[in-house]
């Protein structure tokens, strides 16, 4: 992201009365802007201010003389060539406050209309610095990551510029939270995202959980319903074998409901038979019913009988007669006699009149089928009945009958419906895709870089030997970034071992030095947006004590040779790439110690007799 601070600016109470109770403190662009100065004039605290402006919760800006004060402070900065005004209200008892103002525009309004919260307004930047979404657990809680977790990568404090075994300050933003998210964050700006291999694996891990509980679950759901299918057809044999239902109805076999009910039923009527001397009757009015339906329907039957018998012996006779037409159409052939004739004539008349009769039909009722199939519906519905309850009657004789019927009542009680099988063979599918989809996904990523010291070792090497490196103290080593311990080492040509000590202070601060430009030239040769491309320097002389009194000695020598080198970074950057940088250095040294370094730019003098420091002597004396 390129990122530099226009200026700062503070709002010291009163200003609304007076106007000139305001200061502003201008950088430049492209530049290592120094802020000099005698000691306690506040020029550490410009790091505090810069790191309350950028939303920290923890506000570490000194309260005596500065913060005690100032009401409002503000930050004129450049996103991406964007201009943006921040400014917020001064920290109250150590509590930072919860809104800010924050406009694009190019000039400082008057405090103070605040535009966002801070829980916003960290969302926004996070946003805007696009920062990958991930989370780390301190404890018992979940921090998300933010833009502000890829701020110790722009702050070289004075607490471990010449420290031999700390090269990320996270503690200076009093939160574990920094510490958590470190490793992945350096690992995320380096181009690596192999780091998330884990997340990929466990999710690898979690689908495929996921897919065989979703298999077992159909397996379980088919084995249970057979099981459940098995246990009604076996339930349902026994109660046929113990007639307590039809053998006609096998629909019931798969219904627990219905043989439920046609079991509990016969165990009601066993009940009634045993307890009760009119159900003990039944069976007689049963056979009763059935003998009265069968004489009916006999008496139905043989009607039906004599009409058809009727009809045929009409037929028999009129074809026995028909002999005698032929006779009368032929007679001259074959009669001779008057008795004959007599006889014919006799027997012609009885033809006549049975053919008469045939034409009078005799006639049934009108309802007589209709009743006639009514009757045989009961007899077969009494009958039906009547056998069940002669089996019954004959099955109760058994004493073990009762507990047989109630055992099969209880099983079918106990019997539990298995849940529905909800398995769909298309969810199985995109289950497993998704699992080869994450796999294919972890092989390309370790086909990526995947190791943060490889990456970086190229990139602080290039200053550790170059002219202004130490490289003369170790003309066989070249810098190890350790990502386990976090620290550098130096590491001879051709050893097995690092060099964990490596002397005095100022070894340790050039150390540091090449660490921070190495780290910030790789993070622009990834492109990563993730953090500004500002560098915050907290006095590289503590290891010196350097003072303009002393010019000659090798302290002097030593600490121009690592002003030096902030200039040979500052112009591979800006003229050999044709990129943007800014440094904000807070130095002790005198401006002599830089004075001919074309990339510096002394920004601010603090002194005790002139002016004052960071807060002028007018405010406060």
């Amino acid at each position: 992201m390129n990122l530099y601070i226009e200026s700062i600016k503070l709002w010291f109470k009163g200003f609304s009365e007076n106007s000139q109770r305001t200061i502003t403190y201008p950088f430049i662009p492209n530049k290592i802007n120094v802020i000099t100065g005698d000691s306690s004039t506040g020029k550490s605290s410009i790091l505090g201010i810069i790191d309350y402006l950028f939303l920290s919760d923890n506000p570490v800006i000194v309260e005596n003389i500065v913060n005690e004060n100032v009401e409002f402070y503000g930050m004129h900065l450049y996103l991406n060539g964007t201009s943006y005004i921040l400014i917020r209200k001064a920290p109250h008892f150590g509590k930072g406050s919860q809104d800010v103002y924050w406009e694009k525009q190019q000039e400082y309004p008057t405090p103070y209309t605040p535009t966002h919260t801070v829980g916003n307004m960290r969302a926004l930047l996070t946003c805007m610095f696009k920062v990958p979404k991930h989370e780390e657990k301190v404890g018992h809680k979940t921090y998300p990551m933010t833009f502000r977790h890829f701020l110790p990568f722009n702050y070289l404090t004075e607490d471990i510029i010449s420290s031999a075994n700390t090269y990320f300050d996270t503690a200076f933003f009093m939160n574990r939270s920094f510490d958590a998210h470190l490793d992945y964050a350096l690992e995320y700006v380096n181009g690596i995202r192999c780091h998330n291999g884990k997340e990929v694996e466990s999710a690898i891990q979690k689908a495929e959980k996921d897919l065989n509980n979703y298999q077992l679950k159909h397996q379980k759901a088919q084995a249970d319903e057979i099981k459940y299918r098995d246990c009604l057809v076996s339930i349902y044999e026994d109660a046929l074998r113990l007639n307590l239902v039809p053998a006609d109805n096998l629909f019931i076999r798969e219904n627990a409901n219905e043989l439920q009910h046609y079991i509990q039923r016969t165990i009601d009527e066993y009940d009634k038979l045993i307890k009760n001397d009119e159900d003990t009757n039944k069976l007689e009015r049963l056979k009763k019913q059935r003998d009265g339906l069968k004489s009916k329907l006999s008496v139905y039957s043989s009607l039906l009988s004599e009409m058809g018998k009727q009809k045929d012996m009409g037929v028999k006779i009129q074809d026995s007669l028909r002999p005698i037409s032929y006779i009368r159409k032929h007679i001259d052939e074959v009669i001779i006699c008057s008795e004959t004739t007599e006889l014919l004539d006799l027997l012609e008349k009885q033809l006549i009149k049975i053919k008469k009769l045939r034409t009078e039909t005799p006639k049934l009722p009108v309802d007589f089928t209709s009743r006639y199939e009514e009757l045989k519906q009961e007899l077969e519905t009494c009958e039906t009945e009547l056998k069940r309850l002669t089996s019954l009657r004959k099955t109760i004789a058994n004493p073990r009958w009762i507990n047989m019927a109630l055992s099969l009542k209880y099983q079918l009680k106990e019997l539990k419906k298995p849940q529905v099988d909800t398995f769909q063979p298309n969810v199985e599918q995109d289950m497993l895709s998704k699992i080869e989809s994450l796999k294919i996904q972890l092989k390309q990523m370790y086909l990526l870089p995947h190791d943060v010291k490889e990456i970086l070792n190229e990139y602080i090497n290039k200053y550790f030997l170059s002219k202004n490196g130490i490289v003369d103290s170790y003309l066989d080593s070249s810098m190890r970034y350790d990502d386990e311990e976090r620290r550098v080492s130096l590491l001879k040509n051709g050893e097995e071992y690092s060099i964990r000590n490596v002397g005095s202070k100022s070894n340790y601060m050039f150390l540091h030095l090449c660490f921070f430009l190495g780290l910030h030239r790789s993070i622009m040769a990834h492109q990563s947006e993730q953090v500004g491309s500002f560098l915050f320097i907290d006095q590289p002389s503590i290891p010196y004590y350097a003072d303009k009194n002393a010019l000659e000695n090798d302290d002097k020598k030593q600490l121009i040779k690592a002003f030096g080198l902030l200039n040979d970074f500052m112009k591979d950057i800006i003229d050999g790439e044709k990129n943007h940088f800014q440094i904000i250095l807070i130095e002790h040294a005198d401006e002599s110690y830089w004075e001919d370094l074309e990339y510096f730019h002394t920004a601010a003098k603090f002194s005790k007799s002139e002016n004052g420091g960071l807060i002028p002597n007018y405010i406060y004396e």
